[in-house]
């Protein structure tokens, strides 16, 4: 999802770019016509065009952002408040465990290792990146 984020970001930011400089192109054009530079034949046909140009540059998507990891992070590393409030249920919790890990390896009683699953893998390395996972 986080890569999916980035990869859309860099599309919204070139489509950002073509945009301008399509706009741009079109006041330069505006003022050479007003100049007389250009006729009205030209002034519009070329003007035409560009507003093609601009409307197949798809527009950027505004519900679509980044996630935000750090508040992410925060509340993975709230996990263990949330894991026994008391409105959480046994069901609940193992759906949890089922929806984010492919591996938890327990030693005893203490949490030994745990492995993410691949689309929750940047969330725990915006926890570990902004150190507020408890040891």
């Amino acid at each position: 999802m986080v890569a999916t984020a980035l990869k859309g970001e860099k599309e919204i930011e070139n489509n950002y770019a073509q945009r301008d400089k399509l706009h741009q192109v079109i006041q330069n054009l505006r003022k050479q016509h007003l100049r007389g530079d250009i006729s009205d034949i030209d002034y519009r046909h070329n003007k035409m065009t560009l507003e093609r140009q601009l409307k197949t540059i798809s527009p950027a998507n505004p519900g679509k952002t980044l996630p935000n990891l750090e508040r992410a992070a925060q509340l993975i590393n709230d996990l263990p408040s949330l894991w026994s409030h008391s409105g959480v249920t046994d069901k609940q919790r193992e759906e949890l465990v089922q929806e984010i890990f492919t591996k938890i390896t327990i030693d005893g009683k203490n949490l030994a290792q745990i492995e993410p699953k691949p689309s929750y893998a940047p969330l725990f390395a915006a926890v570990l990146a902004t150190k507020c996972w408890v040891s």
